[in-house]
């Protein structure tokens, strides 16, 4: 059976799958929209003009950065969003498994 390796923990792939169905039966999977507030999207403007000069050594304006930040978060942002997803279905199932075995530990033997 496929595992899939994520942060510190694992989840089964069966597992992910299942969540995923159930969250799209019920109709509770969100539309794909990142929207970053106005400091944190300065500060990833800064980051991309940061780069674009240091390694291409191409002057990058805010706006061109503006537009590029845009294009990623739209383009690519799912990848990240959904890469966080599974590393939270990985530490939750850790977290489970971690309190499963508790309460097996926590049984009394029947006599």
């Amino acid at each position: 059976m496929a595992q899939w390796q994520k942060s510190d923990a694992t989840i089964d792939s069966n597992k992910q799958h299942a969540l995923v169905l159930k969250a799209t039966q019920l109709k509770t999977v969100p539309t794909m929209t990142i929207k970053l507030n106005q400091h944190d999207k300065q500060q990833c403007i800064s980051k991309l003009q940061d780069y674009f000069d240091k390694e291409l050594d191409v002057e990058l304006g805010q706006f061109d950065a503006d537009f590029l930040l845009d294009f990623i978060a739209k383009e690519l942002g799912a990848a990240f969003y959904n890469q966080g997803i599974y590393d939270a279905q990985a530490l939750l199932q850790s977290k489970i498994d971690t309190l499963n075995d508790g309460f097996s530990e926590l049984e009394k033997p029947i006599r």
